[in-house]
C-alpha cells in the first residue's frame, strides 16, 4: 500500500497537534488522589493506594461512536495476532468493576484507521468495539497489533464507562458516564521488531520514545504486558484502575 501523500500526512499532524500546558503537579509530588493537567484536564493518575490509578491520554481525532458490542474486531484485517484482555478496577479498594463498557479502536497495520473521511476508510468499521466486564472486571478482544503512523507509536486507544446498556449488537452510550480514557502502548523493544513484519506501513517509523502523548502523558504507566511471539501472534494484558 502506498504511504500518504505529503499533504494528507501533514493534515493529519495537524489534527494530532494539542497544546499541553504545565501539570499543578510539582517535581517529586506525591500523587495522592491524581493531579490534572491545566490546560488539557486529562489526570495524570495516582502512584499510590491498592491499586493505582491509572494516567489519562488524549482521545485524539479518530475516535467515532459506533457502538459495536463485540469482541472480535478484525472485520478482515490482518496483521500480527493480538489477544487483548484489559481488567477494570476500582482503584480505591482495587476491586473488580462489573458491568463497565469499555471499547477500543485503534489503526490497521498500514497505520490507517477505520470511518474516518481523511482516511479514506469511510463506512468501514475495523479494529473498533465495545465490550462489557464480566464479575472479575475482565474483556477480552480479538484484534492485531497495530501499526505506527506520523506522530505516533503503536498505541490501542480504551474508553472505560460505566451506565449505558447493551442491546442486541449495539451499545448506547445514552445514561453512561465516562469514567476513563486511555492509551495502550507496547514495548519498544517489540515495536522495533515490528518494522520489518508492517514493511507495508511506509509511514515514518516512531517508537515510545519519541511519540508526544507517551512521554507527555505518561504512557509508561499503560504498557500492555506481551506473551507470545512476532510470528506467532500475541497474548497482551493490563489492568486499567479508575476512580
Amino acid at each position: 500500500m502506498a504511504g500518504k501523500t505529503k499533504s494528507s500526512m501533514f493534515s493529519r499532524r495537524d489534527l494530532l497537534v494539542t497544546t499541553l500546558g504545565g501539570t499543578v503537579c510539582g517535581v517529586g509530588m506525591v500523587l495522592l488522589s491524581g493531579c490534572r493537567d491545566v490546560s488539557s484536564g486529562l489526570s495524570t493518575g495516582s502512584d499510590t493506594g491498592p491499586c493505582p490509578l491509572n494516567p489519562e491520554q488524549e482521545e485524539g481525532p479518530f475516535y467515532v461512536d459506533e457502538g459495536l458490542l463485540r469482541s472480535d474486531v478484525l472485520d478482515g484485517q490482518i496483521g500480527v495476532p493480538l489477544h487483548l484482555s484489559i481488567k477494570v478496577l476500582r482503584a480505591v479498594k482495587c476491586e473488580p468493576v462489573t458491568n463497565a463498557a469499555v471499547e477500543i479502536w485503534s489503526a490497521n497495520q498500514f497505520g490507517k484507521y477505520s470511518d474516518k473521511q481523511e482516511e479514506g476508510t469511510v463506512g468501514q468499521k475495523y479494529l473498533r468495539g465495545v465490550q462489557i466486564t464480566d464479575a472479575t472486571g475482565l474483556v477480552q478482544f480479538k484484534t492485531i497489533y497495530p501499526g505506527w503512523y506520523e506522530g505516533r507509536t503503536s498505541h490501542v486507544h480504551l474508553k472505560v464507562r460505566t451506565g449505558g446498556k447493551g442491546s442486541g449488537s449495539s451499545y448506547i452510550t445514552s445514561g453512561s458516564a465516562e469514567v476513563h480514557r486511555g492509551q495502550m502502548f507496547f514495548p519498544p523493544e517489540t515495536n522495533e521488531a515490528l518494522r520489518a513484519v508492517y514493511a507495508g506501513d511506509t509511514n515514518s517509523f516512531i517508537n515510545n520514545a519519541y511519540d508526544r502523548v507517551f512521554n507527555q502523558q505518561r504512557g509508561a504507566r499503560a504498557i500492555l504486558t506481551l506473551e507470545g511471539s512476532l510470528q506467532a501472534g500475541f497474548a497482551g494484558s493490563i489492568a486499567v484502575a479508575v476512580k
